[in-house]
C-alpha cells in the first residue's frame, strides 16, 4: 500500500544519491525508509554531482488537525526546520522526498515532473507563521496608602482639675464655688474635691434683727461611669460628702459661734464637653446632683424655735471648666 506514491514522483529510472543520509521516524502504517530514499533517488536521477544532504524527518501519530511532520534539512546549500501537516501519511512521505530532492539538486521539479493525469505530487504544507509573542502586561499601577484613620475615641487615662459654679437648694437656695480634682481610666473615673457655700442670714422671724449667718465648707468623694463618644462624654457619679456647717449668731447680746457635722450621700448625672483630643485641654462641665443629708444641723439664737434647721434633702446644679492631661 506503501508503494502506490513511488509511481507518481519519477519517470525516469532511479539511481542511488551519494551523499544522502537519511534518518526517517514514523509510524508502521507510513511508507518506510526504503520508499522515501527510492523517491528521492527518483527526482534527482538525473544529477552528476549531487550535494551532500541530510534529512531528518520525524511523523507523529494523527491528531485533530491531521499528521504531523517534524522535518530538518541541512547541505552546502539549504539549513531549514519546519513543521508540516497533511490528511495522509504519505503526503508527508511525499513532501519529504521533495524538499529533500531540492536540496540535493534545485532543479529537481523540473527535471523530473510526474506524467499528465497522475497523481499529483504533494507540495509541503506551509509551516504556520509563530504566533507573536504576547504583549507584556501592564505593571499594577502601585495602590495608593490608605489615609490613617482618625482616632475619634476619647484619651483612655489622665487626670483633671477644674473649677466651677452654681447654687444648691436645702433649706434656701445658696450660690456657692466648687474645687475638684479627679484621676480616669478607660470610663471609669474617681473625684475628690470641695465645696464652700456663701453665707446666708436666717432670721428669728420676730421684729428684732436677730438670727444666725449660715455657711458650709464641705469635702467630697465620689465614683463615676463616664462613657464616651468624640468629645461628648455622660457623666454619671455616686458618693458621700462631709464637712462643717457654720453658724454665726447676730443681733444677741453675745453673739457665738458654731460649727455643726455635716454628712450627706447624693448622686450626680452630668455631661462634660471637650473640643479637641489634643492634652492638655480645656473640657466644659455641667452636673446636677441630687443628695441626701445623713445629718441636720440646728442653730439657735435664744430659747425659742431654731432659727435654722438643715433640710433633708439637697439638689445642687454645677457648671464650669476643667483642664484635663493625660493620654
Amino acid at each position: 500500500m506503501h508503494f502506490s506514491l513511488l509511481a507518481v514522483l519519477f519517470v525516469a529510472a532511479a539511481a542511488p544519491v551519494d551523499g544522502l543520509d537519511l534518518t526517517w521516524d514514523a509510524p508502521a502504517t507510513c511508507p518506510t525508509a526504503v520508499d522515501v530514499r527510492e523517491s528521492i533517488e527518483g527526482l534527482v536521477a538525473a544529477v552528476h554531482d549531487p550535494q551532500a544532504t541530510t534529512v531528518v524527518a520525524e511523523v507523529s501519530a494523527p491528531e485533530d488537525d491531521g499528521w504531523r511532520l517534524a522535518l530538518r534539512v541541512e547541505s552546502a546549500l539549504v539549513s531549514s526546520h519546519r513543521t508540516l501537516r497533511a490528511e495522509s501519511c504519505a503526503e508527508l512521505a511525499n513532501a519529504t522526498a521533495m524538499i529533500a530532492a531540492i536540496a540535493i539538486d534545485p532543479f529537481a521539479t523540473t527535471a523530473n515532473e510526474p506524467a499528465e493525469g497522475g497523481d499529483p505530487q504533494t507540495a509541503p504544507i506551509e509551516e504556520p507563521e509563530p504566533e507573536p509573542d504576547p504583549e507584556p502586561e501592564p505593571e499594577p499601577e502601585p495602590e495608593p496608602e490608605p489615609e490613617p484613620v482618625r482616632d475619634t475615641a476619647p484619651p483612655t487615662e489622665g487626670w483633671s482639675i477644674g473649677i466651677g459654679g452654681g447654687a444648691t437648694w436645702s433649706s434656701n437656695v445658696v450660690g456657692g464655688l466648687r474645687l475638684i480634682a479627679g484621676w480616669e481610666h478607660r470610663r471609669l473615673a474617681l473625684r475628690f474635691g470641695s465645696d464652700v457655700w456663701l453665707p446666708r442670714r436666717y432670721e428669728d422671724g420676730d421684729d428684732t434683727p436677730r438670727g444666725v449667718t449660715v455657711s458650709h465648707a464641705l469635702g467630697h468623694l465620689r465614683v463615676c461611669y463616664v462613657p464616651a463618644r468624640g468629645g461628648l462624654a455622660a457623666v454619671m457619679c455616686a458618693g458621700a460628702r462631709g464637712g462643717g456647717t457654720v453658724g454665726r449668731a447676730f443681733g444677741v447680746a453675745a453673739p457665738r459661734t458654731r460649727v455643726s457635722l455635716a454628712l450627706a450621700a447624693f448622686s450626680s448625672i452630668g455631661v462634660r464637653w471637650s473640643p479637641s483630643r489634643n492634652r492638655p485641654s480645656v473640657s466644659l462641665f455641667l452636673d446636677v446632683e441630687p443628695g441626701v443629708q445623713l445629718t441636720r444641723p440646728h442653730f439657735h439664737t435664744t430659747g425659742r424655735s431654731a432659727a435654722f434647721v438643715g433640710s433633708f434633702v439637697s439638689l445642687s446644679i454645677i457648671g464650669g471648666a476643667a483642664v484635663q492631661f493625660g493620654r
